[in-house]
Order: C-alpha cells, then structure tokens, then sequence
C-alpha cells in the first residue's frame, strides 16, 4: 500500500465528532498543525456520505462513529436493526464512498457477538487499495 502523500497538504475528515476517540484524534492532529474536520452526519444515509467527502475533499478519512449502546451494550442486542444499519451498513457507505475517490480511510471499531451468556469478539480488517474495498 502507498505512504502518504507528502507533496501536499493532508485533510483530515472525522466521522463520529462528538465520540471521545475523535476528540483525542482532533486534539492530536491540531496539535501537529493538521487540518481537521468533525462530521456527525449520519453514515446510514449514503447520498450524505458522498457529499460530506465531496464538501470537505479530505485526503484522509477517520471513522470513529456508530452505535455503542447507551446505556450499555446491551441495547445493542435489543436494538440490532438499528445497530446494524448505523455500524455495518454506515461504515461501508463511508468506505465505499472513500474507495469511489482513493481516499484513505481509518477505521476506529470494535464488536462482538453475544453467544448465550458468553461475548465472542470479532474483529473486521477494512483495506482499500487501488479503490477496491477490501474484508479480510
């Protein structure tokens, strides 16, 4: 996979504005003299997606948004439409859109699957190379 580009100016677009993860991400890139844009557009709606990445043109994407459950993650399983829509579906309109443009994108994520009384972890590796999403 290619470095960065340093022969231009970085942008960096970071979805999930208001999450702690992000705000560390802004705190840090500020500090570096970055340019740095918070979005809390809802990743579901895809048409919203694309013009929030055409809007900003950022050079590099930070995904630190979805659904945690509130008040713990057992909302998650009482909710699965709506955890579903805003984590998997979100995500991928937002990778897809990044891919689409050759933006780099960095996704921030953990999950897990309740089995019974037990949490199995899951782990999802996104890669985009040569504008192709890529699962492994």
């Amino acid at each position: 996979m290619p470095g960065i580009d340093t022969t231009k100016d970085n942008v960096f677009l970071i979805w999930g504005g208001r999450s702690w993860v992000a705000g560390h991400l802004e705190t840090l890139l500020h500090s570096q003299g970055r340019v740095v844009h918070m979005t809390t557009i809802r990743m579901e709606d895809r048409d919203a997606v694309q013009k929030e990445v055409e809007t900003v043109k950022p050079t590099h994407v930070f995904n630190c948004a979805g659904v945690t459950g509130r008040p713990n993650v057992d909302w998650c399983e009482d909710h699965r439409q709506e955890t579903l829509t805003s984590n998997l579906v979100g995500t991928l309109n937002v990778a897809t859109c990044c891919a689409a443009m050759g933006i780099h994108l960095t996704v921030f994520a953990t999950g897990c699957e309740r089995l019974n009384s037990k949490f199995r972890f899951v782990q999802l590796h996104w890669l985009i190379r040569d504008r192709h999403l890529h699962l492994r």
